[in-house]
């Protein structure tokens, strides 16, 4: 993840993926440092990919729940103070895939319960 911050009044947090969480700057200063001292909250997307929903032909739901409250052990020692978990659903023939729907939601509810 390559970025640049000059001011930070408009930006609160910035979101990046796992292997971009102890990366450095080009000072040699910890990314997530560098926001810090600008006052943006660095997060880490902790959803792990998507697999398909047994008894379905094309709809998914969200991997890494199970493993989400290592993941946070080990995002937060490395410095990231907020996790976003994101859904996607995959529609088909302007179909609503209503089962990946609640089931994503239920998710959704899981991981807003555990932080």
């Amino acid at each position: 993840m390559c970025y640049h911050i000059r001011h930070s009044n408009a930006l609160n947090h910035i979101q990046s993926i796992s292997s971009s969480v102890d990366q450095d700057s080009s000072s040699g200063k910890r990314l997530v440092d560098v926001s810090l001292d600008k006052g943006i909250l660095p997060g880490i997307r902790v959803a792990q990919g998507f697999d398909r929903l047994p008894g379905t032909s094309q709809e998914t739901f969200t991997l890494g729940l199970d493993t989400l409250s290592k993941q946070y052990e080990k995002y937060q020692k490395q410095g990231a103070k907020l996790t976003k978990w994101k859904p996607a659903f995959r529609i088909v023939n302007d179909h609503s895939p209503s089962l990946a729907i609640q089931v994503n939601a239920e998710l959704v509810r899981c991981y807003a319960s555990i932080y």
